[in-house]
């Protein structure tokens, strides 16, 4: 919704709607921020929308402050997003639709990267709700809830980049597993970071602030920008998932029993240790043709339930046509006979 805000403002900008462009700028602040919270700077709330979403995150993932570094302050998402909503502001009132526009794709850059940080979060609780043999079966539901509502969002975005990964992840959470690999999953969506418009630095990993670390294979990917001397860089990059163990592989699933890759190792050790574990067979590689057939696919599975969809129609309607014919039990004659002349 926030997002249809900040389009609307730019479809109202561009019809010199001035007044209406700005109230829909000034709705997708107030529904980014909720109504718990009423002043800038911002300051921690027991808020319901997305700022809160985000300063819990932060927290967690270490991206707070304006350095998007630190475990305690205004998440840097919410101060990027509010440095940009202040600055669409500006272009909106000077009438600059075009600023404004490319300014709302940051903005939805910036969405987009809070809705990954939340879906982590989620799955890495759900991993240490199942993986923990945690009894607690309404903790284990709010936990599934939580990762099926934010994979119904991030799933979509990593589907128009690869096809087959979306799939197989979308297995690999659609079941109530036993066992979620919460390193494996990280490990897959890394690698569309770029393609996906967000990066490792504003994504961040789940970091131990009573240890002073990250959790292991919970680190954060690189990125591999040329240009990256400070994190207010947000240009196109290129990610370096994190390491994950070597013994950690992809399962297969009904709907995708192959993965798309091999899962690398952190070093020398981890791959001598992992040798055992990883079997390159030329049969279960994933072919570069796949999406392309997965396509094809689709479509012809598409043009088949439309023609039974219409073959059915046509049924109906002569079924319908037979109910409503009108039904004569004594059929009429072409002649009627000529009366019998009574004589007296």
């Amino acid at each position: 919704e926030v997002v249809r805000l900040l389009e609307d403002a730019v479809y109202h900008c561009g019809r010199n709607e001035t007044d209406a462009a700005t109230m829909s700028w000034d709705s997708a602040f107030g529904l980014y921020s909720g109504s718990l919270v009423h002043a800038y700077p911002m300051v921690e709330s027991t808020g319901k929308f997305l700022y809160h979403m985000a300063e819990s995150n932060c927290r967690r993932m270490k991206t707070c402050g304006s350095w998007n570094n630190e475990t305690t302050g205004t998440s840097y998402i919410s101060l990027y997003f509010f440095d940009g909503l202040r600055q669409g502001q500006t272009q909106l009132s000077s009438g600059q639709c075009t600023d404004v526009s490319n300014t709302k794709y940051q903005l939805k850059k910036i969405l987009t990267t809070l809705l990954v940080q939340n879906w982590l979060v989620s799955i890495r609780e759900l991993s240490l709700t199942t993986n923990n043999n945690n009894n607690n079966e309404d903790d284990k539901d709010i936990a599934w809830a939580e990762t099926t509502a934010y994979s119904a969002s991030v799933l979509p975005l990593l589907y128009d980049c690869n096809i087959h990964d979306a799939v197989h992840l979308h297995s690999l959470l659609r079941f109530k597993d036993d066992h979620i690999d919460y390193g494996y999953i990280k490990f897959t969506v890394e690698k569309y970071y770029p393609c996906i418009n967000v990066t490792c630095a504003m994504v961040g990993g789940a970091y131990n602030a009573g240890a002073n670390a990250y959790y292991e294979y919970a680190e954060p990917c690189k990125d591999n920008n040329s240009n990256n001397n400070n994190n207010n860089n947000h240009a196109s990059v290129t990610a370096t998932p994190s390491a994950v163990p070597a013994v950690l592989k992809p399962r297969g699933s009904p709907l995708n029993p192959k993965p798309s890759m091999e899962i690398p190792v952190a070093n020398e050790e981890n791959n001598n240790a992992g040798s055992n574990h990883h079997h390159h067979h030329d049969d279960d590689t994933w072919d570069e043709e796949s999406p392309k057939i997965i396509r094809q696919n689709e479509h012809a599975i598409k043009v088949l339930i439309i023609m039974v969809g219409a073959l059915w129609v046509a049924l109906l309607i002569a079924c319908v046509l037979l109910i409503q014919r009108p039904h004569n039990p004594t059929p009429q004659l072409f002649w009627q006979p000529r009366e019998e002349r009574q004589f007296t």
